[in-house]
Protein backbone atom coordinates (compact mmCIF):
# COMPACT_ATOMS: atom_id res chain seq x y z
CA UNK A 1 0.00 0.00 0.00
CA UNK A 2 1.74 3.51 -0.82
CA UNK A 3 2.53 5.74 2.20
CA UNK A 4 -0.20 8.85 2.64
CA UNK A 5 2.54 10.47 4.68
CA UNK A 6 3.05 14.08 3.33
CA UNK A 7 6.63 15.20 2.77
CA UNK A 8 6.83 18.57 4.49
CA UNK A 9 9.74 20.73 4.21
CA UNK A 10 10.49 23.68 6.15
CA UNK A 11 12.20 26.33 3.41
CA UNK A 12 13.65 28.64 6.04
CA UNK A 13 15.46 26.25 8.01
CA UNK A 14 16.86 24.71 4.44
CA UNK A 15 17.59 28.03 3.22
CA UNK A 16 19.49 29.23 6.07
CA UNK A 17 21.87 26.31 5.32
CA UNK A 18 23.16 27.39 1.96
CA UNK A 19 25.79 29.77 0.98
CA UNK A 20 25.40 32.01 -2.06
CA UNK A 21 27.84 31.00 -4.97
CA UNK A 22 29.15 33.94 -6.93
CA UNK A 23 30.69 34.08 -10.29
CA UNK A 24 28.57 31.11 -11.56
CA UNK A 25 29.23 30.86 -15.22
CA UNK A 26 27.74 28.22 -17.69
CA UNK A 27 30.84 25.97 -17.14
CA UNK A 28 30.63 26.03 -13.27
CA UNK A 29 30.67 22.52 -12.04
CA UNK A 30 28.12 20.96 -9.93
CA UNK A 31 30.95 20.22 -7.33
CA UNK A 32 32.08 24.06 -7.78
CA UNK A 33 28.38 24.32 -6.49
CA UNK A 34 28.26 22.28 -3.35
CA UNK A 35 26.92 24.08 -0.26
CA UNK A 36 24.59 26.50 -2.97
CA UNK A 37 22.04 24.54 -3.47
CA UNK A 38 20.03 21.44 -2.21
CA UNK A 39 17.31 19.01 -3.43
CA UNK A 40 13.81 19.60 -1.10
CA UNK A 41 12.64 16.20 -2.33
CA UNK A 42 10.56 14.89 -4.87
CA UNK A 43 6.89 16.27 -6.67
CA UNK A 44 5.22 14.09 -8.68
CA UNK A 45 7.83 12.82 -11.41
CA UNK A 46 10.52 15.74 -10.77
CA UNK A 47 12.13 17.31 -8.00
CA UNK A 48 11.87 20.69 -6.05
CA UNK A 49 15.48 22.34 -5.37
CA UNK A 50 16.91 25.75 -4.05
CA UNK A 51 19.68 27.62 -4.74
CA UNK A 52 21.58 30.83 -4.11
CA UNK A 53 23.23 32.42 -6.97
CA UNK A 54 25.07 35.21 -8.59
CA UNK A 55 26.42 35.26 -12.02
CA UNK A 56 24.80 33.52 -15.40
CA UNK A 57 24.06 29.75 -15.60
CA UNK A 58 24.15 27.20 -18.34
CA UNK A 59 21.09 27.11 -21.17
CA UNK A 60 18.67 24.24 -20.39
CA UNK A 61 15.60 22.36 -21.35
CA UNK A 62 13.15 20.59 -18.92
CA UNK A 63 10.52 17.96 -20.52
CA UNK A 64 8.04 19.57 -18.44
CA UNK A 65 6.81 23.03 -17.24
CA UNK A 66 9.09 24.69 -14.67
CA UNK A 67 7.96 26.55 -12.01
CA UNK A 68 10.55 29.03 -10.32
CA UNK A 69 9.59 30.96 -7.33
CA UNK A 70 12.55 33.73 -6.32
CA UNK A 71 12.37 34.27 -2.70
CA UNK A 72 15.05 37.13 -2.98
CA UNK A 73 17.30 39.50 -4.67
CA UNK A 74 16.64 39.68 -8.90
CA UNK A 75 17.13 37.18 -11.56
CA UNK A 76 16.64 37.59 -15.28
CA UNK A 77 15.48 34.84 -17.21
CA UNK A 78 16.37 34.73 -20.97
CA UNK A 79 14.13 32.61 -22.78
CA UNK A 80 13.71 31.62 -26.41
CA UNK A 81 9.86 32.11 -26.66
CA UNK A 82 9.97 32.06 -30.89
CA UNK A 83 11.74 32.32 -33.71
CA UNK A 84 13.35 35.78 -32.70
CA UNK A 85 16.27 36.24 -30.40
CA UNK A 86 16.07 35.21 -27.02
CA UNK A 87 13.99 37.64 -24.73
CA UNK A 88 14.84 38.84 -21.18
CA UNK A 89 12.23 39.16 -17.94
CA UNK A 90 13.33 40.43 -15.02
CA UNK A 91 11.99 38.43 -11.80
CA UNK A 92 12.33 40.63 -8.63
CA UNK A 93 11.81 39.21 -5.15
CA UNK A 94 7.79 37.31 -4.58
CA UNK A 95 7.57 37.06 -8.34
CA UNK A 96 6.78 33.19 -9.82
CA UNK A 97 7.69 32.47 -13.62
CA UNK A 98 6.57 29.14 -15.06
CA UNK A 99 8.67 28.26 -18.12
CA UNK A 100 7.05 26.56 -20.65
CA UNK A 101 7.86 22.68 -21.76
CA UNK A 102 11.26 21.99 -23.92
CA UNK A 103 11.78 26.49 -23.84
CA UNK A 104 15.25 26.92 -23.82
CA UNK A 105 15.97 29.29 -21.21
CA UNK A 106 18.58 30.23 -18.65
CA UNK A 107 18.90 33.00 -15.36
CA UNK A 108 21.93 35.34 -14.32
CA UNK A 109 22.11 37.93 -12.06
CA UNK A 110 24.60 40.45 -10.88
CA UNK A 111 24.10 40.63 -7.45
CA UNK A 112 22.59 37.46 -6.38
CA UNK A 113 18.81 35.73 -5.93
CA UNK A 114 17.65 32.88 -3.78
CA UNK A 115 14.99 30.74 -5.65
CA UNK A 116 13.17 27.44 -5.65
CA UNK A 117 11.80 25.49 -8.23
CA UNK A 118 9.74 22.74 -9.23
CA UNK A 119 10.70 20.83 -12.44
CA UNK A 120 11.55 17.67 -14.22
CA UNK A 121 15.13 17.44 -15.09
CA UNK A 122 16.09 16.87 -19.04
CA UNK A 123 19.07 17.74 -21.20
CA UNK A 124 20.33 20.55 -21.21
CA UNK A 125 24.25 22.03 -22.58
CA UNK A 126 26.94 24.15 -21.02
CA UNK A 127 28.23 26.56 -22.96
CA UNK A 128 28.62 29.96 -22.77
CA UNK A 129 26.85 30.98 -26.20
CA UNK A 130 24.12 33.96 -26.74
CA UNK A 131 21.45 31.91 -28.21
CA UNK A 132 21.72 27.95 -27.63
CA UNK A 133 20.06 27.57 -31.42
CA UNK A 134 23.59 27.64 -33.10
CA UNK A 135 24.13 24.94 -30.83
CA UNK A 136 21.23 22.84 -31.02
CA UNK A 137 19.52 24.41 -34.40
CA UNK A 138 16.98 21.67 -34.72
CA UNK A 139 15.12 22.84 -31.34
CA UNK A 140 12.92 25.57 -32.23
CA UNK A 141 10.26 26.50 -29.42
CA UNK A 142 7.53 28.99 -30.71
CA UNK A 143 5.00 28.63 -27.55
CA UNK A 144 8.21 29.30 -25.07
CA UNK A 145 6.37 32.58 -23.40
CA UNK A 146 6.75 32.26 -19.61
CA UNK A 147 3.98 32.90 -16.89
CA UNK A 148 5.15 35.54 -14.71
CA UNK A 149 3.14 36.29 -11.39
CA UNK A 150 3.91 38.45 -9.22
CA UNK A 151 2.85 37.51 -5.87
CA UNK A 152 3.08 39.98 -3.79
CA UNK A 153 1.16 42.47 -5.57
CA UNK A 154 -1.69 39.69 -6.00
CA UNK A 155 -1.47 38.93 -1.83
CA UNK A 156 -1.62 43.40 -1.38
CA UNK A 157 -5.13 43.11 -3.28
CA UNK A 158 -6.10 40.53 -0.64
CA UNK A 159 -7.37 41.87 2.89
CA UNK A 160 -9.44 40.39 5.85
CA UNK A 161 -12.82 42.15 4.14
CA UNK A 162 -11.75 40.37 0.90
CA UNK A 163 -14.77 37.70 1.65
CA UNK A 164 -17.41 40.01 2.11
CA UNK A 165 -16.52 42.08 -1.25
CA UNK A 166 -16.25 38.60 -2.98
CA UNK A 167 -19.57 38.12 -1.51
CA UNK A 168 -20.92 40.90 -2.47
CA UNK A 169 -19.58 40.73 -6.20
CA UNK A 170 -21.15 37.47 -6.38
CA UNK A 171 -24.69 38.60 -4.94
CA UNK A 172 -24.70 41.31 -7.26
CA UNK A 173 -23.89 39.04 -10.44
CA UNK A 174 -26.38 36.73 -9.42
CA UNK A 175 -29.07 39.73 -9.35
CA UNK A 176 -28.31 41.10 -12.75
CA UNK A 177 -28.56 37.49 -13.42
CA UNK A 178 -32.18 37.23 -12.29
CA UNK A 179 -33.06 40.51 -13.26
CA UNK A 180 -32.10 39.54 -16.98
CA UNK A 181 -34.50 36.48 -16.81
CA UNK A 182 -37.20 38.17 -15.62
CA UNK A 183 -36.90 40.72 -18.16
CA UNK A 184 -36.77 38.25 -20.92
CA UNK A 185 -39.94 36.06 -19.12
CA UNK A 186 -41.71 39.40 -19.12
CA UNK A 187 -40.84 40.21 -22.42
CA UNK A 188 -42.00 36.56 -24.01
CA UNK A 189 -45.39 36.84 -22.33
CA UNK A 190 -46.14 40.60 -23.59
CA UNK A 191 -48.34 41.18 -26.62
CA UNK A 192 -46.76 42.21 -29.59
CA UNK A 193 -46.31 46.00 -29.32
CA UNK A 194 -46.88 46.17 -25.80
CA UNK A 195 -44.46 48.54 -23.70
CA UNK A 196 -42.75 46.39 -20.83
CA UNK A 197 -41.91 49.56 -19.44
CA UNK A 198 -38.22 51.55 -18.32
CA UNK A 199 -35.02 49.49 -18.01
CA UNK A 200 -34.65 48.64 -14.33
CA UNK A 201 -31.79 50.31 -12.88
CA UNK A 202 -29.26 48.24 -10.66
CA UNK A 203 -27.09 49.86 -7.98
CA UNK A 204 -23.63 48.52 -7.72
CA UNK A 205 -21.92 50.75 -4.92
Amino acid sequence: MESKTPTIIDLNAELAKLTMFRGLTPQTKRAERRGSGTQLGRYRDGILIAGKSAGTSHWETHPEDELVHVLDGTKILDIVCDDGPPKSFVLRAGMIAVVSRAAWHRFHSAEGGTTWSATLPGDHIELDVNDPRTVEPKKVITTGAPSIIDLNAELTKLTTSEPRNRRSRIARAALRDWLRTATAASASRSLPGKAIGKPISLVTS
